[in-house]
């Protein structure tokens, strides 16, 4: 049984189970060097996300899911399993609808960003019917 549970970004021990969870992150996108215990905090006091949820499987909590203002969902499980993916993903598009497109600034529909060594969880997208829509490129410093 999965269930989202809201994270209290003023809640001391959301906030450590959100460093721990981050502490066993396989795939970077936003970061490549894990943040300081007190930057974190500030980051998440900050609650830069439009909704922002523990995923949780039995009693278990496995990760978390976030969506932005833009309409991207961004979901964290260590050693993820496709199912997990899957259930979580959907529990979050069941719950929430996009917001209303702005052109050139927000998409109609729900986007994931993957680093593409998550192998999983492309399969997991790809088994959603989502579509690849871009690959994303940075200049290295």
């Amino acid at each position: 049984m999965y269930n989202l549970l809201k994270i209290n970004s003023n809640n001391e021990n959301h906030i450590e189970i959100l460093y721990k969870l981050l502490t066993k992150k396989k795939f970077n996108i936003s970061h490549e060097t894990l943040p300081l215990l007190d930057h974190h905090k500030i980051f998440v006091k900050n609650n830069p996300y439009r909704e922002w949820y523990f995923i949780q499987k039995s009693s278990e909590i496995i990760g978390s899911v976030y969506i932005t203002k833009d309409n991207v969902i961004g979901i964290n499980i260590p050693e993820a399993q496709e199912n997990e993916y899957l259930h979580s993903i959907k529990l979050i598009i069941e719950k929430h609808n996009p917001l209303e497109a702005i052109k050139s600034v927000r998409s109609k529909s729900f986007c994931i960003n993957s680093n593409p060594k998550n192998k999983v969880l492309i399969k997991a997208l790809e088994k959603l019917n989502m579509e690849h829509i871009e690959n994303t490129y940075r200049f290295k410093d």
